[in-house]
């Protein structure tokens, strides 16, 4: 399975060199983003609500299509580990350095049902109300997957977090 850092410069060169069917322009739908991670070999499965969820990197990753015409595509994540609600504010902190810095993803934290402990989330929106082509859609998920992960990663080393267990 081909891990998601390689990814964003594999979708760049299938850009490049894409094959004329590759670029045709149709609509976004639930099938084309399973067969876009059948693609690349990774496992996913379908929740209840349809959306398409795996772990990448030790993070969860959901696909959703959404929209009055099923036009969007959010891919969101969520770091493997709950942490603490001490260690809310650091987090705060680590997210607002990140938006500093980077225009993707759109980082957050939500608090569990526990109320003892929290979440932090990242997602990559796009709206593909006029059609998406196959390259654009394996460059959405590119940037989505990889910039999750380096988010996540800065996130980790800021609290210095080590492995999945380190929040629990």
């Amino acid at each position: 399975m081909r891990g998601v850092r390689g990814l964003f410069s594999w979708a760049r060169r299938q850009g490049a060199g894409a094959a004329p069917g590759s670029q045709q322009v149709r609509p976004l739908t639930r099938e084309r983003v399973q067969e876009l991670l059948r693609r690349h070999g990774w496992v996913y499965e379908t929740d209840s609500d349809g959306d398409l969820v795996g772990r990448w990197d030790d993070n969860l990753v959901t696909f959703m299509v959404r929209g009055g015409s099923q036009e969007i595509l959010n891919v969101m994540g969520y770091m493997i580990e709950d942490l603490p609600m001490e260690r809310v504010d650091e987090v705060r902190f680590a997210l607002e350095e990140w938006h500093r810095e980077h225009i993707w993803p759109t980082c957050f934290w939500r608090e569990n049902d526990d109320a003892l402990t929290f979440s932090v989330g990242a997602s990559h929106m796009v709206d593909w109300e006029h059609g998406v082509a196959d390259c654009q859609l394996d460059q959405q998920v590119a940037c989505a997957m990889s910039t999750i992960a380096d988010a996540f990663t800065d996130v980790r080393d800021r609290l210095g977090l080590q492995g999945t267990d380190a929040g629990r």
